[in-house]
């Protein structure tokens, strides 16, 4: 919804409900390990390589939608349609690198993002 204020010269447009009041969210997600291993037979040199969380991988799919209580109706009017991505990450612990290409709308480039909490 458009509200202009009749006092105001140049008509600006303020919108008081812009953006999602309530999203719905589904993801599936397939976890995998990493194991790395640096020893070969007869080889000692002193080498120790530790780390505390084992690196893992994870590929998910997303779709979801968002949608504002300000619409005409008792459900709200949907602010965009159905949404969906898919992307593949490296998790070190509770760092995680992520990269998500978006599978609907115009822009198909990959995101890249960091979390650097664990997400359950």
């Amino acid at each position: 919804m458009q509200v202009v204020r009749s006092s105001d010269d140049n008509l600006t447009a303020v919108y008081p409900s812009y953006g999602c009041d309530r999203v719905a969210l589904f993801q599936a997600e397939f976890r995998g390990g990493l194991h790395f291993g640096f020893d070969h037979p007869g080889w000692d040199h002193g080498w120790d390589w530790h780390v505390d969380a084992d690196p893992s991988w994870v590929a998910f799919f997303d779709a979801g939608r968002g949608w504002s209580l300000d619409g005409p109706s008792s459900f709200g009017s949907a602010d965009t349609g159905n949404l969906f991505d898919a992307g593949v990450g490296l998790l070190l612990g509770d760092v995680g690198i992520y990269g998500a290409v978006p599978l609907t709308g115009r822009i198909r480039t990959m995101n890249i993002f960091v979390r650097l909490g664990s997400r359950f």
